[in-house]
């Protein structure tokens, strides 16, 4: 086999770049590309302390405020980190002589990475050549940009439209995989993937090449006004752009915790248990049976609807940070969708016997309650998006409601459960 020849300068052979920022401010890297264009970044690579969030959130004056609610992400999302690089970002992100951007890199961070599947998958189809484990067909990579600059390397044009990879396999949810071993907090997804070839050689003998590639990552940990605005801050782990690190392999963590204040939290979250008590009702309505009352093609047709509709929003309610796009337009548009299939099948099964109109409702406020209380302490000791989200509502309206549904529901079960049945 051929070795490659080394370049007489690195040659950047592709770039990719998250679709979600807005370049604003380059960020040299003397380290890793000393000879290529830097990176451009946003908002978050800026850094300040002390400033007022964009929405007025309380989200700490100093170090020794911020310390604590950071370190608790630490226990959530990186618990089943044995080498300590989440802890080392975190301890190098809340220094107190720190006065500005400067990059962060680690040796275990980058090992990490490097094995991780989803880096192996994008850095395979980034070359997409014919051995390549991970091809994308119909798509110009670097194998056919080369080919199409017959095999001169310093003639290639950048392959075009290349995602960038993320570190997020696991659930959230129950803190498994990249939400355990502190890459899903440190990185996530990155905003720059840099291709940069070292060494190269073509046979023109042969018709094969020799080529060494070198990947590097960039991110940005830290928040910026857009982060503030879309996931809020005035919570208990919540985390303010004190300082921002530009860090190969090292991802700005746009999805914080948000835990309501104890102020807002009980609230906040008897009101969120009387919603996710709702959403599981039709699962009560069917363990009594109430499906026995309609044809099997009921079940067959409405049961698929049911599950996927009561999933999506569980996915969307019971993380423990809120969901990434949760003003997104079209998840909220499914979002109402799911809730009207929900309400749909609790409007159809409810009348599965002869029930009058009062033993109707008593019966879905038995149901409901039920399912409401089985689901409090669930949500009382464990956040959710769902708490965040409510909890986020003008200060009355989570007061106002929880006391008034949740306690109108109650009543309605207990006078039905005191009072005599009779046929319609």
């Amino acid at each position: 086999m051929s070795t490659p020849l080394p370049l007489s300068q690195p040659l950047a052979l592709a770039i990719a770049k998250d679709s979600y920022l807005t370049p604003q401010y380059a960020f040299a890297d003397n380290t890793h590309i000393p000879l290529l264009s830097p990176p451009m970044y946003g908002q978050d690579i800026t850094s300040g302390c002390r400033s007022r969030a964009p929405q007025g959130q309380s989200v700490g004056n100093s170090v020794d405020e911020l310390k604590p609610k950071m370190l608790k992400l630490l226990g959530i999302f990186a618990g089943g980190d044995k080498t300590g690089m989440a802890k080392r970002l975190f301890n190098e992100f809340l220094l107190n002589r720190r006065g500005g951007v400067s990059y962060f890199d680690d040796a275990n961070l980058t090992n990490a990475v490097t094995n991780h599947p989803n880096i192996v998958s994008f850095c395979s189809a980034v070359l997409s050549a014919p051995n390549s484990s991970t091809t994308r067909p119909g798509q110009v990579r670097i194998h056919q940009a080369l080919k199409n600059a017959g095999w001169d390397i310093k003639k290639l044009s950048m392959p075009q439209n290349l995602g960038v990879p993320a570190l997020n396999l696991g659930s959230k949810v129950f803190s498994t995989k990249d939400f355990d071993n502190g890459l899903g907090l440190m990185i996530n997804g990155v905003q720059y993937a840099y291709v940069i070839a070292t060494h190269y050689l073509y046979d023109s003998v042969a018709k094969k090449y020799w080529i060494t590639l070198k990947f590097v990552f960039y991110d940005v940990f830290g928040l910026d006004d857009d982060d503030l605005k879309e996931f809020g801050a005035a919570s208990d782990c919540s985390v303010i752009n004190l300082w921002s690190h530009e860090s190969p392999s090292a991802r700005h963590m746009k999805r914080q915790l948000n835990e309501p204040s104890m102020k807002d939290k009980i609230p906040a979250v008897v009101l969120s248990s009387f919603i996710m008590g709702l959403l599981l009702t039709p699962l009560g309505y069917i363990a009594i049976g109430a499906l026995g009352g309609f044809s099997p093609a009921f079940s067959v047709l409405s049961l698929p609807l049911l599950l996927g509709s009561t999933l999506f929003l569980l996915f969307r309610f019971l993380p423990r940070i809120p969901a990434s796009e949760v003003t997104r337009r079209w998840l909220m548009a499914i979002e109402f969708a799911s809730w009207l299939l929900v309400g749909l099948f609790l409007i159809i099964v409810s009348g599965f016997t002869l029930l009058t109109t009062w033993e109707r409702i008593g019966l879905f406020c038995v149901v409901l309650s039920a399912a409401s209380v089985l689901v409090t302490p669930f949500m009382f000791l464990r956040p959710s998006a769902l708490a965040t989200r409510v909890a986020q509502w003008p200060a009355p309206i989570p007061l106002v409601c929880s006391v008034s549904f949740a306690g109108l529901s109650i009543v309605c079960a207990v006078i039905y459960l005191l009072t005599p049945s009779r046929f319609l």
